[in-house]
């Protein structure tokens, strides 16, 4: 029998060595269990056997090198000090949790297979701790090449995430070993960690992460994401409502494990469905973290919730959280890395604003217009999370004051419209005009005076004197809207000009200070009760 000692593996219970071939079999006799998990039994095994540093710690041993497989990388960073007090500062810092348990041992294992590339190119490496001095930078170099299988003629990295991840990770191992050599006033092993890493610093943004943008940035381009039609959901959907009523009614009679599991796993995905997360993030979702969601009923927002029509309150009493932040994100990541592209939105309106930008003519006014409408969309998108924007329906009115504020909102915008329009067409046709010879009687042409939007007022246009002595008027053109159209007409007349005295001017900026400042509209009945008060 040719065997070595790394073909044998203990058993958790009798602890005898048994060959990894047979240990299964053993372990149903000395158990007398039956059905047990072949990985569990090597996993059992191997924390018992703990063929590991001394430095490492208990829980490391057991809930991170006991799962990892058994090869020449393990094998390699097992008797390894300094990866091993990497091990065990990431198992401090990552414990709270058991799903970033594979990502520490992923970790460990790419630096494993760093090692075992930078040994082979140099012969003088005998650990992770000889690697950092100066003179070996240049070998790490070529190693993190290695790995992440850079190809010189292209300048790409088939593994751009690999080569990206090792320079964190050998700036992190590196400052734990800084660590070390200072708790222990070795000054010169200090001075060349620190030197290293001031070379890491300065150059593996340019020799490699560079690379590695590059590469990425060419992957997302042409990387196809096919997504499943509406039917294809639906019919997913249908199947497992179905699942869901069978083992339901199953164990509604009586217990079965089967029926428990097979339940617990289509309602699993009937939530992924439903909430479009990824599954990683549903399968750790705790029974806990559902009873303490945060929802809208008559009880905690009673105001709110009876302001609400009926359908608004049924959504509120079924469902909870914020898109973003139920994905546990902020929205503009949602916005730039989850949300798959619109084609609609991404091909026909912005096609049309690429004909206008090339002069295109043909139909402008239905371009510009859905031009404007692409725009106001996204502004409405980009806005909807902003906390400053608050309309709290409480009551009847405070819904009026911010449909009000809204169509004021959407006047102004109407009248930069029309100014740009005019001061366009006025351009076009100086040309004509500049010829023709005016009179000191003449009527001269209307200026408009651009108004702030701070100042969200209407936009008036005033006429200059055409005599000295004459009085000075301004023609004021107030937007009217009506409720079933979004369009405006302007009603204009006469009235005189005076100045306004210090004592109104004081009944204004007094109770609307906040707003011009904060750059806020004030409600209706907030002006309305400032008229009232100073008629």
């Amino acid at each position: 029998m040719k065997k070595t000692a790394k073909d044998f593996i203990p058993c958790a219970k009798c602890k005898g060595q048994y060959a990894k071939s047979v240990i299964r079999h053993h372990w149903r006799h000395c158990t007398k269990l039956r059905g047990e998990n072949g990985r569990i039994i090597m996993v059992k095994g191997r924390a018992i056997m703990a063929r590991i540093h001394e430095k490492a710690e208990a829980d490391v041993i057991v809930r991170i090198f006991a799962y990892m497989r058994e090869d020449d990388i393990v094998r390699t960073i097992r008797y390894d000090e300094l990866i091993i007090l990497f091990a065990n500062k990431q198992y401090e810092s990552y414990s709270v949790s058991q799903h970033f348990f594979p990502m520490i041992r992923a970790r460990l294992r790419l630096l494993g297979r760093f090692l075992v590339a930078i040994k082979r190119i140099n012969a003088e490496i005998s650990d992770f701790a000889s690697i950092y001095k100066p003179g070996h930078y240049d070998n790490c170099i070529v190693a993190v090449k290695e790995v992440a299988e850079y190809e010189p003629r292209t300048r790409k990295f088939l593994h751009p995430t690999v080569a990206s991840t090792l320079g964190t990770l050998l700036k992190q191992v590196g400052e734990i070993l800084r660590s070390k050599y200072i708790k222990s006033e070795d000054v010169q092993k200090q001075k060349q960690v620190e030197d290293f890493l001031k070379l890491h610093s300065e150059d593996y943004g340019t020799s490699i992460n560079k690379a590695v943008t590059e590469t990425r940035s060419q992957n997302i381009r042409r990387k196809k994401v096919q997504l499943p039609s509406t039917t294809d959901i639906k019919i997913l959907q249908d199947y497992l409502k179905i699942e869901r009523a069978k083992y339901t009614t199953i164990l509604e009679k009586k217990f079965c494990y089967t029926a428990w599991q097979k339940l617990a796993e289509v309602t699993l995905v009937s939530l992924q469905i439903f909430n479009r997360r990824r599954p990683g993030e549903i399968e750790r979702l705790q029974i806990e973290d559902f009873e303490t969601h945060e929802g809208m009923d008559s009880f905690a927002d009673k105001e709110v919730f009876d302001s609400m029509t009926p359908e608004a309150q049924r959504l509120a009493r079924n469902y909870v959280s914020d898109l973003a932040n139920f994905m546990g994100h902020h929205d503009k990541i949602h916005k730039e890395i989850y949300r798959q592209p619109i084609a609609q939105r991404d091909i026909v309106k912005i096609s049309k604003l690429l004909e206008l930008a090339q002069g295109s003519t043909s139909d402008q006014r239905t371009d510009q217009k859905s031009a404007t409408e692409s725009e106001e969309e996204e502004l409405v998108d980009d806005h909807c999370h902003e906390p400053s924007i608050e309309c709290s329906q409480t009551s009847q009115d405070e819904v009026a004051d911010c449909k009000s504020i809204d169509t004021l909102s959407k006047k102004a915008t109407t009248d930069r419209k029309r100014k740009v329009t005019k001061d366009v067409q006025d351009e076009d046709s100086n040309s004509s005009r500049s010829s023709k010879k005016t009179t000191a009687g003449s009527k001269r042409r209307k200026v408009v005076r651009e108004v702030p939007d701070e100042d969200f007022n209407l936009v008036t246009c005033s006429k200059k004197k055409t005599t000295a002595g004459s009085k000075k008027k301004v023609t004021t053109c107030t937007a009217q809207s009506t409720d079933n159209e979004q369009s405006y007409g302007s009603t204009c007349s006469s009235t005189s000009r005076r100045s306004w005295t210090n004592k109104e001017q004081a009944a204004v900026l007094k109770p609307f200070r906040k707003y011009l400042t904060g750059k806020k509209l004030p409600s209706l009945s907030d002006i309305g009760d400032v008229i009232a008060q100073n008629e």
